[in-house]
């Protein structure tokens, strides 16, 4: 009878042993398949907000440019008019004098 509950108990003890065994290595596989899961995830989510501030990026760096050929086409219009009054003035000034000196 001693033997028995003997066999028994070392029975049941190798039995739960062995399924502990089964499960700390199944749990231990799922857990790694979940982390690289979840890692996949997250480099999917931060491509995508890489992506979306390229994207971002690409339009201001086009706005830019098209503001600043704006500001450096009306800079050139500017230079050029200055350039023509200038020489205006020039013309007053000598015209003034000639009327002065005719007086």
């Amino acid at each position: 009878m001693g033997d028995i509950n003997l066999t028994t108990i070392i029975v049941a003890l190798g039995g739960g042993y062995i399924t502990y065994l089964g499960t700390k290595y199944s749990n231990k596989a799922n857990l790694e398949k979940t982390n690289t899961e979840n890692a996949d995830v997250l480099y999917r989510k931060y491509q995508e907000m890489v992506d979306k501030l390229e994207r971002k990026v690409d339009k201001l760096e086009a706005e830019i440019s098209d503001i600043k050929n704006k500001y450096e086409k009306e800079i050139a219009y500017y230079q050029k008019l200055v350039e023509e009054l200038e020489d205006e003035n020039e013309e007053l000034k000598n015209e003034n004098a000639i009327l002065k000196g005719g007086i």
